[in-house]
């Protein structure tokens, strides 16, 4: 392959993945390290850290800096509150990227916070490696605590509140905690 063809092959990789792309992927797709290190040089790819690259036409975006951390990492998958928000559950927003790890591998991403587990539940969402919404919820859930308090209250309760009821409440007690703290969302809960 021409390195025209390498450069075109690259920069389709990286727009299906938020304009970033790994040392790995370039050489898979043919390039040399003659031909990174001009890309490099010239100012035609951006280096994130030692093995992430990105398209300078590609605007740092949250969602580059989620995939720059799965790229650094590989084996890695978005985790936590970053999950949550990828997943669009209600209340989520975006966050410094968390991933998750098996156990062993490395904990170091300038781009993220790492977690290490062998028991993390995976799938893929929007090009992204990703813990199922169950698995983000775990994850997340000593952040959530308002939310989690009523929904023990509506366990503890059985089933007395209709369920439309409990996914209203839910999604009050998420917005109000994306807006204005958990305070809010603890009043939320008591004011049933």
């Amino acid at each position: 392959m021409t390195a025209t063809g390498i450069d075109r092959a690259i920069e389709a990789l990286a727009r299906r993945q938020h304009g970033a792309f790994s040392t790995s992927q370039a050489y898979d797709l043919g390039a040399t390290p003659r031909i990174i290190e001009r890309r490099r040089s010239n100012g035609q790819w951006a280096q994130l850290s030692r093995t992430v690259w990105a398209l300078p036409s590609a605007p740092p975006t949250w969602h580059r800096q989620v995939m720059a951390g799965v790229l650094s990492l590989p084996g890695s998958s978005v985790s936590g509150l970053a999950a949550g928000h990828l997943l669009e559950l209600d209340g989520y927003r975006p966050v410094r990227p968390e991933l998750t790890v098996p156990r062993g591998g490395s904990r170091r991403s300038p781009f993220a916070t790492v977690h290490q587990s062998d028991r993390a539940v995976t799938t893929t969402c929007a090009g992204f490696p990703v813990v199922t919404v169950e698995q983000a919820i775990c994850d997340s859930a000593g952040r959530l605590g308002a939310m989690l308090k009523f929904v023990g209250d509506v366990m503890h309760r059985g089933d007395s509140l209709p369920l439309a009821t409990v996914g209203m409440r839910m999604s009050g007690i998420t917005a109000k905690s994306a807006g204005t703290g958990n305070r809010a969302a603890r009043h939320s809960c008591f004011s049933m």
